[in-house]
Protein backbone atom coordinates (compact mmCIF):
# COMPACT_ATOMS: atom_id res chain seq x y z
CA UNK A 1 0.00 0.00 0.00
CA UNK A 2 1.41 3.37 -1.02
CA UNK A 3 -1.50 5.57 0.03
CA UNK A 4 -3.92 5.38 2.95
CA UNK A 5 -6.69 7.94 3.38
CA UNK A 6 -8.83 7.67 6.46
CA UNK A 7 -10.39 10.88 7.68
CA UNK A 8 -13.54 11.86 9.55
CA UNK A 9 -13.35 8.80 11.77
CA UNK A 10 -13.77 8.89 15.55
CA UNK A 11 -10.32 7.34 16.20
CA UNK A 12 -8.58 8.48 19.35
CA UNK A 13 -5.54 6.22 19.01
CA UNK A 14 -3.59 4.47 16.28
CA UNK A 15 -2.92 0.75 15.91
CA UNK A 16 0.27 -0.53 17.60
CA UNK A 17 3.63 0.61 16.23
CA UNK A 18 4.70 -2.93 15.32
CA UNK A 19 1.72 -3.22 12.94
CA UNK A 20 2.94 -0.16 11.03
CA UNK A 21 6.49 -1.51 11.04
CA UNK A 22 5.55 -4.94 9.70
CA UNK A 23 3.17 -3.83 6.96
CA UNK A 24 3.81 -0.23 5.94
CA UNK A 25 7.27 0.98 7.00
CA UNK A 26 8.89 0.80 3.55
CA UNK A 27 5.90 1.25 1.23
CA UNK A 28 3.46 3.85 2.58
CA UNK A 29 4.10 7.24 0.96
CA UNK A 30 0.89 9.20 1.57
CA UNK A 31 -1.14 9.12 4.77
CA UNK A 32 -4.21 11.21 5.58
CA UNK A 33 -5.37 10.99 9.19
CA UNK A 34 -7.19 14.31 9.28
CA UNK A 35 -10.40 14.95 11.22
CA UNK A 36 -9.82 12.42 13.98
CA UNK A 37 -9.45 13.06 17.70
CA UNK A 38 -5.76 12.25 18.14
CA UNK A 39 -4.15 13.80 21.21
CA UNK A 40 -0.94 11.77 21.60
CA UNK A 41 2.41 12.53 19.96
CA UNK A 42 1.76 9.76 17.37
CA UNK A 43 4.96 7.81 17.97
CA UNK A 44 3.41 4.95 15.99
CA UNK A 45 3.94 6.87 12.74
CA UNK A 46 7.69 7.33 13.19
CA UNK A 47 8.44 3.91 11.63
CA UNK A 48 6.98 4.99 8.27
CA UNK A 49 10.35 5.77 6.66
CA UNK A 50 9.01 6.07 3.07
CA UNK A 51 6.33 8.62 4.00
CA UNK A 52 6.38 11.71 1.75
CA UNK A 53 2.98 13.29 2.54
CA UNK A 54 1.28 13.34 5.93
CA UNK A 55 -1.97 15.11 6.76
CA UNK A 56 -2.78 15.42 10.47
CA UNK A 57 -5.07 18.46 10.27
CA UNK A 58 -8.16 18.82 12.45
CA UNK A 59 -7.04 16.73 15.42
CA UNK A 60 -6.25 17.62 19.04
CA UNK A 61 -2.44 17.45 18.78
CA UNK A 62 -0.24 19.75 20.84
CA UNK A 63 3.12 18.04 20.19
CA UNK A 64 4.80 15.44 17.97
CA UNK A 65 7.13 12.63 18.96
CA UNK A 66 10.83 13.55 18.73
CA UNK A 67 11.40 10.65 16.31
CA UNK A 68 9.46 12.54 13.61
CA UNK A 69 12.82 14.17 12.76
CA UNK A 70 13.89 10.85 11.22
CA UNK A 71 11.12 10.88 8.61
CA UNK A 72 13.65 12.13 6.08
CA UNK A 73 11.51 11.50 2.99
CA UNK A 74 8.72 13.73 4.29
CA UNK A 75 7.98 16.55 1.83
CA UNK A 76 4.56 17.71 2.98
CA UNK A 77 3.28 17.84 6.55
CA UNK A 78 -0.09 19.39 7.30
CA UNK A 79 -0.75 20.22 10.95
CA UNK A 80 -3.34 22.98 10.86
CA UNK A 81 -6.34 23.11 13.17
CA UNK A 82 -4.67 21.35 16.10
CA UNK A 83 -3.67 22.65 19.54
CA UNK A 84 -0.02 23.51 18.91
CA UNK A 85 1.22 26.59 20.73
CA UNK A 86 4.69 26.39 19.16
CA UNK A 87 6.44 24.53 16.36
CA UNK A 88 7.43 21.08 17.66
CA UNK A 89 11.18 20.79 18.27
CA UNK A 90 11.47 17.71 16.08
CA UNK A 91 10.37 19.73 13.04
CA UNK A 92 13.04 22.34 13.63
CA UNK A 93 15.64 19.57 13.77
CA UNK A 94 14.57 17.78 10.58
CA UNK A 95 17.21 17.32 7.93
CA UNK A 96 16.42 19.35 4.82
CA UNK A 97 18.36 17.22 2.29
CA UNK A 98 17.88 19.95 -0.34
CA UNK A 99 14.10 19.56 -0.21
CA UNK A 100 11.74 22.03 1.33
CA UNK A 101 9.50 20.86 4.16
CA UNK A 102 6.03 22.35 4.10
CA UNK A 103 3.85 22.91 7.09
CA UNK A 104 0.30 23.27 5.86
CA UNK A 105 -2.54 25.09 7.49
Amino acid sequence: IEQFICHNQPWRALPPKDLFQRHFSRTLKRLDLSHHQFKSSLNELTVLKALTHLNLTHNQLDDLDEAFRYLTCLESLKLGHNKFTKIPTCLLEMSNDHREKYLGQ
